[in-house]
């Protein structure tokens, strides 16, 4: 070897191919850079199953099969409501409960603002039998027994009492009630069987009022509750029928 050439030290050389490009390294991969597909297409429809659709509707709207399913409207409402009399198994949507609610609000208005008191009592006689079975199917509606319904009755008996105490009260306690009833011809004396009313520990009445005000707060959740998914104990539900329901979870 001629003494005056130089050769570099072994690790200054190059080592193969380094430094050179690497295959199609730094070019695009595939589609990488590329058109992509439209952001909200299904790849492969719906993700955990080849072509399958999509029952939540992403990248499109879905129709709800719930919507409007099996729903009685106002007219149907009351048709139901006295065609189902006196029927207290089954079950009553949460629409079919509210508009009853509203028809007979509206009929305790009317008979009020016309000052037809005597039929006010008849339609609040009427009412009573269908209201209860209403409410025991609307209970039977959201997966509850219908013997709930007793200790709505049971608050609305406490309700009536809370009145008479509170009127009996007024006219022991506040001053000039009684000189107001002895104004109208009323005889105190015919009031005294009441008096003892007031004689109840304070103690209980405010439990009274405590329970009535916790009974009614529940049974109002409850009529505001969705109806149960399917078929349950009770019966179908017109809301959710079961091929809606298998279909589409």
């Amino acid at each position: 070897m001629d003494e005056n050439t130089y050769t570099p030290p072994e690790e200054n050389q190059p080592q193969g191919n380094y430094g050179q490009p690497q295959g199609n390294y730094g070019q695009p991969q595939g589609n990488y850079g590329g058109p992509q597909q439209p952001y909200g297409q299904q790849q492969n429809g719906y993700y955990g199953g080849p072509q399958q659709p999509n029952p939540y509707g992403y990248g499109q709207q879905q129709p709800n099969p719930y919507a409007n399913n099996g729903a009685p409207g106002f007219g149907g409402s009351i048709k139901l409501f006295f065609s189902q009399y006196a029927q207290f198994t089954g079950r009553s949507r949460r629409q079919e409960y509210w508009y009853v609610v509203l028809f007979t609000f509206l009929v305790g208005v009317f008979f009020s603002l016309t000052g037809l008191s005597v039929l006010s009592s008849i339609a609040s006689l009427v009412f009573f039998i269908p209201n209860l079975a209403l409410q025991c199917r609307r209970l039977h509606d959201i997966g509850k027994s219908g013997h709930w319904i007793w200790l709505d009755i049971a608050a609305s008996l406490v309700s009536v009492f809370l009145v008479i105490y509170m009127i009996m009260y007024m006219i022991v306690y506040v001053p000039g009630m009684t000189d107001e009833l002895e104004m109208q011809g009323i005889d105190k004396s015919e009031l005294y069987h009441f008096y003892s009313i007031v004689d109840i520990p304070s103690a209980l009445v405010i439990f009274l009022f405590i329970f009535w005000i916790a009974v009614k707060i529940t049974f109002l959740v409850w009529n505001c509750t969705d109806s149960d998914r399917g078929t349950n104990q009770y019966g179908p539900s017109s809301k959710y029928p079961d091929n809606f329901y298998n279909s589409s979870f």
